[in-house]
């Protein structure tokens, strides 16, 4: 039943996804599973923004929905209802969820193809996770190229180096999941290959942003990102109120290898700034430890993290809040990514101002060590204002013509 609740809420959320956003990429030959998914909703749906942004909405329901499964399995279904909660609470992970960025279905196959690479060393059945694993990354090689192959091999080094050069994963395991990756995606360039198609291979996709860009942009996965930093007066600690057992604590290094190689990965190639949803999720779970801890009494916030809590906040709600403003009496002011003819109306920054409440609100419950109600403050109010923001303030984004969006929908 709480599945089926955890759909319907996501579904709702992403939907109806009224932003639209374009990065100016296609899917090419190497990576086309996006678009065979666009070229299935525009066979259904016809041609048009509904189309091309329905395979990021249905990603958007799909990774809520495996947040949740995989909370309840690791801890409890109140866990796993948190992790749903936080990411779908969290800014950035919205706004891309409503867009039609072409990485976001791979790299959710990738996030899952490594999460079932840590189960194959804590399952009863190594081999079928290790089969499921490689089907994934598979997917992931399909819809991102050999980018997914590069942070995947990263990330397992990482990890492997952080571990003392012991993972607990045996020979045979990793040659299934090689074999089943191969055999997953392999009959499609093998296919390119017989065809006698050239097949050019590009690590990364180009356009993207600078180098500090992607640091700065998580501030955009406020609030979850606010709670990361508790990490750093939990990192050395070895209360008992703090213990995990083996199997949670094995895959905290799994995200935090993740997150890490992610971060300095698409920071030094450079790749477009969608890229990031692959570190949403491993970000989300580290916060969700975090807040399951203060919601059960074993770590308390200290001043600087509602501090840091509240800076954020206060800073994205007064960002709101001025930006209408500035669209009326200072258009020269607005970032380039808004239309210079958009209309802006005063009203607007009640956006704003409603975020400057929730965050003032819910810290200063979690001040008080009302720690679930300013929780729910936090991340249930941020889930419900950003849909109607994005409504406002999407149709004022610069747009690309639509026969740009109408190439990028095809695949050679």
């Amino acid at each position: 039943m709480k599945q089926i609740l955890t759909v319907l809420a996501a579904g709702l959320l992403f939907l109806p996804f009224p932003l639209i956003y374009h990065t100016g990429l296609m899917p090419v030959a190497e990576a086309p599973l996006y678009g065979w998914l666009q070229w299935l909703a525009e066979s259904i749906f016809g041609t048009g923004p509904f189309a091309a942004r329905l395979p990021n909405a249905l990603t958007g329901v799909l990774t809520i929905l495996t947040c949740f499964v995989i909370g309840k399995r690791r801890e409890d279904e109140r866990f796993g209802m948190w992790w749903a909660l936080i990411l779908a609470g969290s800014m950035l992970p919205q706004l891309l969820f409503r867009s039609n960025a072409p990485m976001l279905p791979g790299y959710y196959f990738l996030f899952l193809s490594i999460y079932l690479t840590y189960r194959v060393s804590w399952s009863t059945s190594p081999f079928r996770a290790a089969i499921c694993s490689g089907i994934a990354f598979g997917l992931a090689t399909l819809a991102t190229g050999p980018s997914a192959l590069i942070i995947a091999l990263l990330t397992g080094f990482v990890y492997w180096t952080w571990k003392r050069f012991h993972t607990g994963m045996k020979w045979p395991h990793l040659l299934t999941i090689v074999m089943a990756a191969v055999v997953s995606s392999g009959w499609y360039y093998a296919y390119l290959i017989w065809r006698g198609t050239a097949i050019h291979i590009q690590p990364f996709p180009t356009g993207g942003v600078s180098f500090s860009t992607h640091w700065v942009a998580f501030l955009g996965c406020f609030p979850a990102v606010a709670f990361l930093f508790t990490w750093l007066q939990t990192a050395r600690t070895r209360s008992i109120y703090l213990a995990q057992t083996a199997e949670n604590k094995d895959f905290v290094w799994w995200m935090w290898a993740l997150f890490w190689t992610g971060l300095l990965v698409f920071s030094v190639m450079r790749v477009p700034l969608a890229a990031a949803s692959l570190l949403h999720l491993p970000l989300s779970y580290l916060a969700v430890v975090q807040v399951n801890r203060i919601l059960e009494g074993r770590l308390r916030l200290r001043r600087w993290n509602v501090a840091i809590l509240l800076v954020m906040g206060l800073g994205t709600g007064l960002l709101l809040t001025l930006l209408p403003i500035a669209g009326i009496y200072r258009p020269s002011a607005l970032p380039p990514c808004f239309r210079a003819d958009a209309h802006w109306h005063l009203a607007e920054a009640a956006f704003g101002i409603v975020l400057l409440i929730l965050t003032a609100t819910g810290t200063t419950l979690l001040a008080k060590k009302r720690a679930q109600e300013g929780l729910l403050i936090l991340f249930a109010g941020s889930m419900i204002l950003i849909p109607f923001a994005a409504i406002c303030f999407g149709p004022k984004m610069q747009q690309p013509p639509q026969e740009a969006v109408a190439v990028a929908v095809k695949v050679p």
